[in-house]
């Protein structure tokens, strides 16, 4: 499976961890979309989702996940195939990677909040949470204006 990792799984060393299969796939952008921390975990911060916003866009990670590890994914961003209540939803998007001067489309998997929260108001974050976040923005050399955008997300 491709998927898009917009938050603290852009973390290679956690994205590893989690998932030994992972491989790097490339950077890519999400169109139309704006990154938010929309759902408090249970330890009481706000962690990331992708929430639709026009002009605004979402860059991340896309990694080939095999399917041993896709169980694994999907329990730790909290989404069970066909349970009534999910913490999140794993859905197919459209991303755009560069190859060369051309933008290309790939379709990923990736996953959205469920419900919570999708006003667009921003919960904080722990300093942890964003350093992952930042840590993994900046080892896959997201773009500059993205890294400071990053850099600018409140913490608790």
């Amino acid at each position: 499976m491709l998927y898009f990792a917009y938050g603290s799984n852009m973390d290679w060393k956690q994205m590893k961890d989690r998932c030994p299969s992972a491989k790097f796939v490339c950077v890519a952008k999400l169109k139309n979309y704006k990154l938010a921390f929309t759902r408090e975990c249970k330890k009481g911060y706000g962690v990331s989702d992708i929430i639709r916003a026009n002009r605004s866009h979402v860059w991340g990670v896309v990694y080939q996940i095999g399917e041993d590890d896709l169980g694994c994914l999907d329990h730790l961003e909290g989404y069970q195939p066909q349970r009534l209540e999910n913490a999140y939803q794993r859905m197919e998007i459209m991303v755009f990677f560069k190859e060369g001067d051309t933008e290309k489309p790939l379709t990923v998997s990736a996953y959205e909040v469920v419900n919570d929260n999708k006003t667009g108001k921003n919960l904080k974050t722990s300093k942890d949470y964003k350093n992952k976040i930042i840590r993994g923005a900046r080892f896959w050399k997201l773009p500059p204006n993205y890294m400071k955008k990053l850099k600018g997300i409140k913490v608790k």
